[in-house]
């Protein structure tokens, strides 16, 4: 066995203890966020011009008061879900020849007086120069962050072409894993083309949803975005030092308890009374709610309820349309809170959001805390060891047939036999 476990045993005690200490560290930081929240709930239109003013970090724009907490809605009595997933074989250059290959599963499961599923699978190899290469000379491979853009992109021409078949079944949601923002890595001005035209075909997807009728919404479990901290920093400090609180410290740090209050505000007390513009001395609330996250944040939502509506900033929605711009709530699924994300058109109607609430929370419940439809989808895309290996042997069969060479780099002939 390579790995010595007796080595790293002391260390994993070690870690164990500190996890303790940052998670009440975070417990205390946390109740500083709350307290701010319940201070800023209703003063949306001071908080839209903070956000406009000045955007140091990626911040979400509040669109309800922040303390709402809608509860679950009555799920419809017949209701179809549809969720795709993907997964691929990325191009190598060590491999036996240059391509990648995109598996996307589907399901199709129906809710009601006649319960129904449906399961399938669509693999696409990729192997042509238009395929592999952004210039069609080998310069700029397709590879990496550029193979997961286009796996999303087939996984949502997956969904739409089951949601055009869905005509007579409606009501109809559609879910898709992960983040609706398209969040790629991008450095030549060919990847940037690339890029930008691939997620203006995303955003022109989300609005082909909307001309058939179907909501659409992303799934993210265990989400660690922090849009919506980041706007409690700004709020709590608009221009990072401490004398800049929107009110006294004693003022907010009336709605916690007094013990919790001594040990969150004490810098920024300290801070305060020496005139430090810029809290260089001590810690501002801005870097006391920076570990933060807004998963954290959301622990006050009861089972099913969803928190109140955030518009994202962020810069990737240059390439989408005002209509299909992204908002994002937080749900208490019942075992963890979840980020659930929606193109505006779907955030903006309340029977579309309460529909994609419904549905998700109930999905959940089925699911042991997962929509059962994207747990189906992930089964019929996940491509397993021993696929990829039948995968690999036909290649070097059809390269052998064809009189091609079928070789493999040194360096992964090396990887694939003992040296010792």
């Amino acid at each position: 066995m390579s790995l010595n476990l007796l080595q790293v045993a002391p260390q994993i005690s070690a870690m164990a203890q500190e996890a303790g200490l940052r998670r009440r560290a975070l417990d205390r930081r946390r109740r500083l966020a709350l307290s701010l929240l319940r201070t800023w709930d209703d003063r949306l239109d001071e908080l839209r011009d903070l956000v406009r003013d000045e955007q140091p970090w990626l911040v979400a724009e509040p669109l309800e008061p922040l303390c709402v907490a809608h509860p679950a809605p009555i799920l419809p009595p017949e209701v179809t879900v549809v969720a795709t997933d993907g997964s691929s074989i990325d191009l190598d250059r060590h491999g036996l020849v240059p391509c990648f290959l995109i598996n996307i599963g589907a399901a199709i499961l129906r809710y009601g007086a006649n319960p129904a599923a449906e399961l399938s699978s669509q693999a696409s190899l990729f192997y042509r120069d238009d395929d592999l290469y952004l210039d069609g000379d080998g310069r700029v491979p397709v590879h990496g962050a550029l193979v997961d853009l286009q796996r999303a992109l087939a996984e949502q021409r997956r969904a739409l072409d089951l949601a055009h078949d869905l005509r007579d079944a409606r009501p109809a949601v559609a879910i898709v894993d992960g983040t609706l923002l398209l969040w790629q890595l991008s450095g030549r001005a060919a990847e940037e083309e690339y890029v930008a035209a691939a997620i203006a075909g995303y955003a022109a997807g989300l609005e082909e949803f909307r001309r058939l009728g179907v909501p659409v919404c992303s799934y993210v479990s265990r989400p660690n975005g922090r849009e919506v901290i980041n706007l409690l920093r700004l709020a709590a400090c608009p221009r990072g030092a401490a004398s800049s609180l929107p009110r006294p410290v004693e003022t907010v740090a009336g709605a916690i308890p007094p013990a919790v209050q001594r040990g969150l505000f004490d810098e920024l007390d300290a801070a305060r009374q020496r005139g430090c513009p810029v809290c260089q001395d001590g810690e501002c609330a801005r870097d006391l709610l920076e570990p933060l996250t807004d998963r954290a944040l959301m622990e006050h939502l009861r089972p099913g309820e969803r928190s109140a509506r955030f518009a994202s900033r962020s810069p990737v929605l240059r390439h989408y349309t005002a209509g299909t711009s992204v908002q994002f709530v937080y749900l208490n699924v019942g075992s963890e809170i979840a980020r659930i994300e929606v193109p505006a058109w779907v955030g903006d109607d309340p029977d579309l959001l309460d529909l994609v609430h419904a549905v998700v929370y109930d999905g959940c419940a089925r699911g042991w805390g997962y929509p059962p439809a994207l747990a189906e989808a992930h089964e019929q895309a996940v491509i397993r060891t021993g696929e990829r290996e039948a995968f690999m042997r036909m290649v070097m069969e059809a390269l052998n047939a064809g009189g091609q060479p079928a070789e493999w780099s040194l360096k992964q002939l090396s990887k694939n036999r003992r040296a010792v």
